[in-house]
């Protein structure tokens, strides 16, 4: 395929070439998304457009945002203001004032003066609702009718806890990408976490890359060995029983390097694999067995659920060779509130798994420069790779 084509062919799958339906690992030879696609200008905004300002994109925790405060969030040449007004409920608008277009907020969040938006350059005021009450002056135009200069609403909505804003303002939250998998985090109480730590780093990559590499543990064994010690099923480079092409006879073998999970006598993602504080309560003796689980929501956050802490690892474009990776890292409250406690242990394993996947990324977005290299190949084991190129090529048309 061709740059000039301005268009990403979508792949699909062969029907009727499952011997079974249990094997997931694709079953023929598929390429990569062509190499220009990640780092052409033009693709890049027609990414923002399709995908980014249509999709439900992850911002923060709900009690960050308190009464009368507000919290920017950009995407792109993109910027939403987010506001929680007196009666508690969060709302969203461009972050743009409606006399001529200046920014109504600089400061990446803070308090709002007088309890109302006021636009730092001509004054004009807002109420935490997006109408406007007040225009300065002497006198106003003919037939101005300040209700029909409200600020631009963005959808805004609150899943367990976590706020997720849309551009499109009649979004409907039903966060489709999760499917059914969201289920599997039911046992945890996502609406009760507290957070502990967090921090951003820049990645020189396209958001895809990091996508991708988060898509598959073909990488592991060679990248993660702290975490293929962990979990044993990764440091044989898939990332579950289904993609096992062996499955049939490794069904049966009861060890976590066949049936995934945490490996014997650890319990959690930590330096030493042990807990340093209670487990959350509710979990099933699955949970405590697999002692971890991740859930995405493309193209914005990845949740990690171990069974004393959940991190969520925000992703969001700053161009087309340059990605901003935020970590958030959650516990429960009585964790935190013992002063014993101490959740570097969980940070620091998880910030070395990050960062050996943050190294790869940028060399690989390097190494799409070649001019010999073209695209590439996917292996049985990067299906879940195929699954998201297919998904972005779907929002693409």
């Amino acid at each position: 395929m061709s740059q000039a084509s301005n268009s990403i062919t979508k792949k699909t799958r062969e029907a009727g070439d499952a011997a079974d339906e249990y094997y997931i690992g694709l079953r023929r030879l598929e390429k990569t998304l062509p190499k220009w696609t990640y780092f052409d200008p033009a693709q890049y905004d027609r990414e923002l457009k399709a995908i980014w300002y249509k999709e439900w994109n992850y911002v923060c925790r709900a009690e960050a945002i308190e009464k009368g405060s507000f919290r920017r969030h950009a995407i792109g040449d993109q910027d939403v203001l987010i506001v929680r007004d007196e009666q508690g409920n969060l709302r969203a608008f461009h972050n743009t004032c409606r006399h001529r277009g200046s920014r109504l907020c600089a400061a990446e969040e803070g308090s709002l003066s007088n309890g109302n938006i006021v636009c730092p350059y001509h004054a004009w005021t807002y109420a935490l609702d997006g109408k406007l009450l007040g225009v300065p002056g002497l006198s106003l135009p003919p037939d101005f009718e300040k209700g029909a200069f409200s600020l631009f609403p963005v959808a805004v909505t609150v899943w367990r806890g976590f706020v997720f804003i849309n551009f499109d303002s009649a979004a409907v939250p039903n966060f489709e990408p999760f499917g059914a998998r969201v289920a599997t985090l039911a046992s945890w109480p996502l609406e009760e976490l507290k957070l502990a730590h967090s921090y951003s780093v820049n990645v020189a990559c396209n958001w895809k890359i990091f996508w991708e590499n988060s898509s598959e543990c073909y990488h592991c064994p060679g990248v993660h060995p702290e975490l293929s010690k962990m979990a044993p099923i990764v440091g044989r480079g898939i990332m579950e029983l289904r993609q096992d092409p062996n499955w049939q006879e490794n069904q049966h073998k009861q060890h976590p390097r066949f049936q995934g999970g945490i490996a014997e006598g650890m319990k959690t993602y930590s330096l030493d694999g042990q807990t340093k504080g209670e487990p959350f309560p509710g979990l099933t003796e699955e949970d405590h067995r697999t002692g971890f689980g991740f859930r995405t929501n493309w193209p914005s956050v990845l949740f990690g659920a171990n069974v004393d802490f959940v991190r969520a690892l925000r992703v969001r474009p700053l161009g087309p060779e340059q990605t901003e990776i935020s970590l958030e890292f959650f516990f429960s409250e009585e964790n935190l509130a013992n002063p014993e406690f101490d959740p570097k242990h969980n940070i620091e394993f998880t910030r070395r798994v990050v960062d050996q996947d943050i190294s790869i990324c940028e060399l690989n977005q390097a190494g799409l420069r070649s001019m010999a290299f073209e695209s590439g190949v996917l292996m049985p084991s990067e299906n879940y790779v195929h699954a998201f190129q297919e998904w972005v090529c779907s929002r693409l048309g």
